[in-house]
């Protein structure tokens, strides 16, 4: 089967979060996710905490099933598959979501994501001496080789299979 290469930001959208101000940000609490929220594949929802959204900020700010939530700082790149667990749960700007484009499989591009991370192939990517960014342009430039979109569908429920087997094992 043929494979494409692509550059992440041709294949899916990316929104970093809000700025956590408490004297600016308006709105009605939400629950949001911060980067010690993100783990490799996870996410730690013990102790999410609340920041104001305003309504119209739902859709910039807001997470969908299927969208990839990054860390861009702190361990950039460290990754998981939101899968709606809090519903209206948002974003704080640590992280970036990545919403994976029509033609390309969410899961697919989660696992794809991943791996690329947890074998540090996106250092190369990363700023700052001290401590490690992600900013979104690095992240935009990541390619990825996409197989037609059967073939990724096929991939990601053999490796979701994989991965719900691991979940169920850690509880």
């Amino acid at each position: 089967m043929s494979r494409t290469t692509h550059k992440l930001s041709a294949i899916a959208e990316l929104t970093l979060g809000k700025m956590l101000d408490q004297k600016k940000n308006k709105g009605e609490p939400r629950p949001y996710l911060a980067n010690v929220n993100v783990r490799w594949g996870s996410f730690d929802l013990a102790d999410l905490r609340e920041m104001r959204f305003e309504p119209h900020e739902t859709e910039r700010y807001g997470l969908r099933v299927g969208d990839i939530v990054m860390c861009e700082g702190g361990e950039p790149g460290r990754c998981a598959l939101w899968k709606g667990e809090v519903p209206g749960t948002m974003l704080q700007k640590a992280l970036h979501r990545i919403r994976a484009r029509q033609g390309v499989d969410a899961r697919f591009l989660f696992f794809s994501l991943f791996a690329k991370g947890r074998a540090g192939e996106l250092e190369y990517l990363f700023t700052g001496a001290t401590i490690k960014h992600l900013p979104s342009e690095q992240l935009a430039k990541v390619t990825l080789q996409l197989p037609p979109i059967d073939e990724q569908r096929r991939i990601a429920s053999i490796l979701g299979a994989y991965d719900d087997l691991i979940e169920v094992n850690r509880r």
